[in-house]
């Protein structure tokens, strides 16, 4: 009931009193099992959210090889999308949950980084960091795929095509560069690279090298 009304509605109209009555029982009822409108928005966030992982899984588990997942992991994102953007997008731009979802999106990206991140050292031999730099661009990449195909109407196969075809070249190109391995410790050229300090424009001070960090466990 609470997504049929965020989709006709919008998020922000969601009342409890309004779940009661469409459900057909009493306001009482619901704050058993929510504290408020907050509480069952975000349970309706995770729930979404729960279903595209879920769908990525699947994705992923029946899948042949590395180029077969991700297409079929942006398939199910274009399905998903289809099937439930409307729910998806108000509940994400809903100002009365807005700070906790947006953690929650921020959490739900570490782990889909790492997740992905773990794929593809499985699949090319990348050091973790580099492929925690792929897998984060490609994952914030996905949405901007996902708006150019909304704007132009493309299929479904198009946009996955695409998509993987970009990846796999980004990713390929990364894993022949000799420069992405990690250099070694009795390297001279390296200690006098590190050595050099490095200006950032604009600020006129040496800046340190920042470091991955550690890679997160993939959650439900």
């Amino acid at each position: 009931m609470a997504a049929e009304i965020v989709t006709e509605t919008g998020a922000d109209s969601l009342t409890m009193e309004g779940v009661a009555t469409r459900a057909g029982v009493s306001k009482a009822l619901g704050y058993r099992y929510f504290t408020n409108r907050h509480d069952l928005l975000l349970a309706l966030f995770d729930r979404e959210m729960a279903v595209l992982d879920e769908r990525i899984g699947a994705a992923v588990d029946h899948a042949g090889s590395f180029e077969d997942g991700l297409r079929s992991i942006v398939r199910a994102w274009v399905d998903l999308i289809h099937e439930r953007g409307v729910l998806l997008g108000s509940l994400q731009q809903s100002t009365r949950i807005e700070g906790p979802v947006e953690q929650r999106r921020a959490d739900r990206q570490r782990r889909l980084d790492a997740f992905f991140a773990d794929l593809i050292t499985g699949a090319y031999d990348l050091p973790l960091d580099d492929a925690m730099l792929v897998a984060a661009t490609l994952v914030s990449g996905s949405e901007g795929a996902m708006r150019i195909w909304l704007a132009n109407g493309w299929s479904r196969d198009r946009i996955a095509e695409r998509y993987v075809r970009l990846s796999l070249g980004a990713i390929e190109a990364l894993a022949r560069e000799p420069a992405c391995r990690p250099s070694r410790p009795d390297d001279p050229a390296e200690r006098n690279h590190r050595a050099r300090p490095v200006v950032t424009p604009g600020i006129g001070d040496s800046s340190p090298g920042i470091r991955a960090g550690d890679r997160a466990t993939m959650g439900g």
